[in-house]
């Protein structure tokens, strides 16, 4: 069977990153529009079973976005206290936070 390569195609929020061979199985490194990654089998992506991470659409996606001083770089992993999400952040002056 020919592999078909996805690197770089857009399904659903997923933008296809690269190739990932694990225990004899094909896999896809996706990176949602939130900024999670996930290996995602190809025939999940083709035929629309997997269009996202599923927690990008639990919050607003604040990449990009501009808070006084502050650019919003990326969501982290980690959660405050009380569950919500923590972002990266670059001030003006070039300090990450």
């Amino acid at each position: 069977m020919k592999l078909i390569d996805l690197t770089n195609k857009k399904y659903g929020k997923w933008k296809v990153i690269k190739l990932i061979r694990k225990d004899n199985q094909i896999f896809w490194e996706c990176e949602c529009e939130c900024g999670n990654r996930k290996f995602i089998e190809g025939a999940k992506l083709r035929n629309g079973d997997s269009k996202s991470c599923g927690t990008c659409s639990r919050g607003k996606n604040l990449i990009d976005k501009k808070f006084g001083r502050l650019l919003v770089l990326n969501k982290t992993k980690n959660k405050s206290k009380t569950g919500y999400n923590q972002w990266l952040c670059k001030c003006e002056c070039g300090k990450k936070l």
